[in-house]
């Protein structure tokens, strides 16, 4: 096992020497570039790589330099939490047996996280027993491939790709929702300033917003109708005799 300096010291490395130049904090990792209708998927993704044993953590490095991810190597799940309080890593990489914390309870913190559900979860780990693999699974793992197959490119080439594009998709819904949220606010924030009286029923006529023209001339609050039936309230004849 790695002792947790020596593997500092490689995640810093690894920072700067396999990704090419290091970036600012503030620069995505990975993005969506809208080109027409389409959106499509950058390169350059950053990856997290979290092998307690150095050997294992170099040769899983070698085999990921030719997919030109930006690659952070650590060799503990302290660490690991404190790269990914730094930045967002889409592929996650994790071996099992971590001193301290393993790799299970590390997968489940991350789920955790404001933003876990948008991380691809891979364990690269020794055979385990079904009874490892389910605990596995439990704490959130997307995938995984034991070491003596994982080794061979073919078959890591072949998962990597699956990785690949359900990050995609991910990426898209989490953009279109973005999307999706921006709009909301914008429509909320025309409704909420028009000098119209809007106001926001159920089916049934129970009052669920309105807006603040309603509000000033009313001289009602949200609170003091919300969930009561319209055409119940004062304002409504008001409104109706107007």
């Amino acid at each position: 096992h790695a002792s947790s300096m020596h593997s500092k010291t490689l995640s810093m490395d690894m920072r700067h020497s396999i990704g090419g130049r290091p970036e600012p904090k503030s620069m995505p990792a990975m993005g969506l570039e809208l080109t027409g209708n389409n959106l499509r998927f950058l390169i350059h993704m950053k990856v997290l790589i979290v092998e307690n044993s150095e050997s294992a953590r170099n040769l899983l490095i070698g085999l990921l330099e030719n997919r030109k991810y930006e690659i952070t190597a650590c060799a503990t799940a302290e660490e690991a939490m404190i790269e990914i309080k730094r930045c967002f890593f889409p592929l996650i990489i994790l071996d099992m047996a971590l001193p301290k914390m393993n790799g299970a309870d590390l997968c489940a913190f991350i789920r955790k996280q404001p933003d876990g559900d948008h991380h691809y979860i891979l364990f690269f780990n020794g055979i385990v027993n079904p009874n490892g693999l389910k605990k596995i699974l439990a704490a959130g793992a997307n995938d995984y491939l034991d070491k003596p197959h994982g080794y061979d490119s073919r078959i890591l080439n072949i998962r990597l790709l699956i990785a690949e594009e359900q990050i995609r998709q991910m990426t898209e819904r989490k953009q279109l929702a973005a999307k999706l949220h921006l709009e909301r606010n914008m429509i909320t924030r025309a409704v909420e300033i028009s000098p119209a009286l809007i106001i926001f029923l159920d089916k049934k006529g129970h009052i669920l917003s309105f807006n603040r023209a309603c509000r000033e001339l009313t001289g009602y609050t949200l609170e003091d109708v919300q969930g009561k039936v319209y055409w119940n309230l004062p304002f409504w004849r008001l409104e109706k005799e107007a």
